[in-house]
């Protein structure tokens, strides 16, 4: 499997390349410096963005620890979070404690290769894997991934990642995820970097000029951080009804996120809204409660649309293979085991 690995690949590939020795469903692939551990660069494999959040914007005094991992292991070196990460260390990495609410359950790293590059000093290579709640690494794992480290590595240079470390971490990913995103300084308030996709969402959703307008786009950051201001998402929905944009707002400190100032990130999300479906019903609904906000999204579009996995995976901007993972997730947490199943519960409830 991992020989069919091609060029230009999604590095995703590679983790269900992997599925048959390790029962990994998600995880990051990354690249850590020894000199410099904070600017590390990573690719999601089925993370949700909210756990993503969280690993990123982890305090230097917690992050630097665990990666310590990373430089000291040889390649093909294998270890379960479980036994590696504990104590203090383990309670401060906050993203490990939230693990469970997303359905995935034990963690491990695996170190593919370590490489000198010009300029930069050496690079080392890690993937971090998660299981599904429930599941753990076999015995057998570390030997498996030590007999495996040429192939991963060879796989993981034909792919290469697709992140580049002159570009903000975040900002980077947000665009993986497909979403809007404005980068804006906390100090001057000037807009220092847009995607086209956040452009071509204001110019649908916020009336102030054609696409790319820079009135329009300060505005919009203005709105943003004001209606943000207290932490919640602000929710505009189309004037056709049939779709919706929640905008979220970070802030970005430039001593955990290797930026030269503190910006603030604005990420955006449009999701097809059915006809028939009441937001207000959605929201307040409490058989929902127990799914993170991505997973809810996806939970309603199932129960009240006719589309297939395909279309909606199209129409949220994410693969086909990750909604799947967000679905079988949806069904463990809610006791269901079908869309059928799961329209009933929304309906009864």
């Amino acid at each position: 499997m991992l020989s069919r690995v091609a060029a230009g690949d999604d590095p995703t590939v590679i983790l269900d390349a992997l599925a048959p020795c390790v029962p990994a469903v998600a995880g990051l692939l990354s690249v850590v410096r020894r000199d410099a551990p904070q600017l590390l660069i990573s690719h999601a494999m089925r993370l949700p963005t909210e756990l993503l959040e969280g690993w990123m914007s982890t305090r230097s005094e917690h992050l630097e620890p665990a990666l310590r991992l990373v430089l000291e292991a040889s390649p093909g070196g294998f270890w379960r979070d479980a036994d590696a990460i504990a104590g203090p260390l383990r309670e401060g990495l906050e993203v490990l404690q939230a693990l469970d609410g997303f359905g995935l359950g034990e963690g491990a790293g695996y170190k593919v290769h370590q490489r000198l590059v010009p300029g930069r000093g050496t690079e080392h290579v890690m993937l971090a894997l998660l299981t599904e709640r429930g599941t753990r690494f076999p015995s057998t794992a570390p030997a498996l991934m030590e007999a495996l480290t040429a192939d991963v590595r060879d796989a993981v240079h034909r792919v290469s990642l697709p992140l580049v470390a002159s570009r903000s971490i975040l900002s980077q990913i947000v665009e993986e995820q497909g979403l809007g995103y404005i980068c804006v300084s906390r100090q001057s308030g000037a807009v220092l970097e847009v995607n086209q996709r956040a452009l071509d969402l204001i110019a649908r959703y916020h009336a102030g000029g054609p696409p790319g307008n820079r009135r329009a786009l300060l505005d919009f950051a203005a709105s943003a951080q004001r209606l943000t201001a207290g932490g919640s998402a602000w929710s505009l929905r189309h004037p056709d009804g049939v779709a919706a944009l929640e905008v979220h707002v970070h802030v970005l400190a430039k001593e955990t996120h290797a930026l030269h100032e503190d910006v603030h990130l604005l990420s955006m999300r449009e999701w097809s809204l059915p006809r028939d479906l009441h937001p207000r019903h959605a929201e307040s609904s409490s058989i929902l409660e127990v799914l993170p906000s991505r997973k809810r999204e996806i939970a309603l579009l199932l129960a009240r649309s006719s589309f297939s996995y395909k279309e909606l995976a199209h129409q949220l901007h994410i693969s086909p293979n990750t909604f799947r993972t967000h679905v079988e997730h949806i069904y463990r947490l809610l006791g269901v085991q079908s869309r059928a199943g799961l329209t009933k519960l929304l309906n009864d409830g």
